[in-house]
């Protein structure tokens, strides 16, 4: 039998998926509060599955879950002043 190791994570740690998600772990936890995101315990750890990942990214809630805006398109260029 082949032994094959994944190349993803199956579940992540809060800090992790929140790193992924590109949002805080506060985010995160008001995320798990609301249950928009379903979390699940490996013996005393609170994880995060993989799959709950890709649904939330996938779903593109706002508040900072999926794509971002680019600094550039976030910001003004400076205008020139006139004195």
């Amino acid at each position: 039998m082949k032994n094959s190791t994944p190349t993803e994570p199956i579940v992540y740690t809060r800090p992790a998926a929140a790193k992924v998600l590109t949002i805080s772990v506060r985010k995160l936890d008001d995320l798990i509060a609301t249950k928009e995101i379903k979390p699940t315990r490996i013996g005393g750890r609170v994880v995060i599955p993989a799959t709950e990942i890709l649904r939330i990214a996938h779903k593109g809630t706002g508040g900072g879950i999926g794509p971002r805006e680019s600094f550039s398109e976030t910001t003004t260029k400076p205008t020139r002043r006139t004195l």
